[in-house]
């Protein structure tokens, strides 16, 4: 059996997958507003959000390690960087069939995502801190949505196996016809831009903006309500009481996805009129 492709995450897939990490944040916020009820501000959660958070992560590559030890691999776990990205990751020491290893690539977000939508709606008084987790675990499933995405046009193929690796998959067969595909697919691979680099980056400059521009307003002794910008695209509202304490601070996570998409493209038309100017 020889190895007939390899997926992973490099530099400029990490800056695409940023982007989809921001449509994921928006995706997972609506399933959780519609499957449960109350009040959604995160706000309330305090340092105890950060806790959850981190535990997510780590319960979310355990997961992942139970299900190679449900088919017989021998899990690692470590962090890393795939391309831009941070990363937690678990990996086996062995080849694993196609299909479990599909299965394993979804069942973090699959087992999480239940645990925190049932914890939401038996305890209201922990939503925040659910929602947190929720949102955590479905961002942090990008690459293996990903990942996962790449191995599926080899589903109709027998005998293919999977060797997880730090930041993605070798791919094995014997099958002639699973070769060809991955050499059709590779040979079609897109040629080399900057535009999801330039939409990644300034995605996440207003992303980061939107997150500590409150805090630092609050600590600066801001008083009373605020937005910047305006509708639609308006980064963050945050509403004090004259005493300075934060009532609560609400996030458009729609405007860092449109900001960033226009910055992309108008930085694609420039380059292109200077090249275009240089020859």
């Amino acid at each position: 059996m020889k190895k007939i492709d390899t997926i992973s995450i490099g530099k400029k897939q990490s800056y695409d997958l940023s982007l989809q990490a921001i449509g994921l944040l928006l995706v997972a916020g609506a399933i959780f507003s519609s499957t449960t009820n109350g009040g959604d501000n995160i706000t309330s959660a305090g340092w105890a959000g950060v806790v959850v958070y981190i535990v997510t992560i780590i319960v979310h590559e355990i997961i992942h390690g139970i299900g190679f030890l449900a088919a017989g691999a021998s899990p690692k776990f470590g962090v890393g960087l795939a391309g831009i990205l941070p990363i937690a990751y678990a990996t086996s020491d062995r080849k694993i069939s196609l299909a479990r290893m599909l299965m394993i690539a979804y069942l973090p977000l699959v087992v999480l995502s239940a645990v925190f939508i049932i914890v939401a709606n038996l305890y209201p008084e922990y939503q925040a801190i659910a929602m947190i987790g929720f949102i955590g675990n479905f961002t942090g499933a990008v690459g293996d949505i990903w990942i996962a995405s790449k191995l599926w046009k080899y589903i109709r193929f027998r005998n293919v196996y999977i060797l997880d690796c730090k930041a993605g998959v070798e791919v094995y067969s014997d099958d002639s016809r699973a070769a060809e595909k991955a050499k059709t697919v590779n040979n079609k691979a897109s040629t080399k831009s900057d535009f999801g680099k330039h939409w990644a980056i300034s995605a996440f400059v207003l992303l980061s903006v939107q997150l500590f521009a409150p805090l630092m307003m609050k600590g600066l002794g801001f008083r009373g309500d605020y937005r910047l910008g305006v509708e639609p695209l308006y980064l963050f509202e945050l509403h004090t009481s004259p005493e300075g304490v934060m009532q609560s601070a609400s996030f458009n996570l729609l405007a860092p996805l449109v900001i960033g998409l226009l910055f992309a493209i108008a930085m694609k038309a420039v380059s292109k009129r200077f090249v275009t100017a240089k020859n």
